[in-house]
């Protein structure tokens, strides 16, 4: 079954590595290899507003697909944008 991690950003951590590296944490206590998305609550705040599209449009291309290996394939698709993006940013 493809999966979305949708983590919450409402810890107060303001350090961007420090949040990346807990979410690393808990993608490896549960065996998560997929994608996961930073969720706030409060929609005053930009990237409130930001990470609520993305998974809103992750919700309607779920429900546009054919099945759920096309729902995999974009799950897939996105992380592997991020990672490529990732190993750059370390070169």
């Amino acid at each position: 079954i493809p999966q979305l991690l949708v983590l919450t950003k409402d810890d107060k951590v303001d350090d961007h590595e420090e949040r990346n590296f807990k979410a690393d944490i808990i993608r490896k206590r549960i065996n998560h290899k997929g994608p996961h998305i930073h969720y706030r609550t409060d929609s005053t705040h930009p990237n409130s507003r930001k990470s609520r599209k993305q998974v809103q449009r992750y919700i309607r291309n779920f429900v546009g697909a054919k099945d759920m290996e096309e729902c995999q394939e974009m799950l897939d698709a996105a992380w592997s944008k991020r990672v490529q993006a990732e190993k750059k940013d370390d070169a």
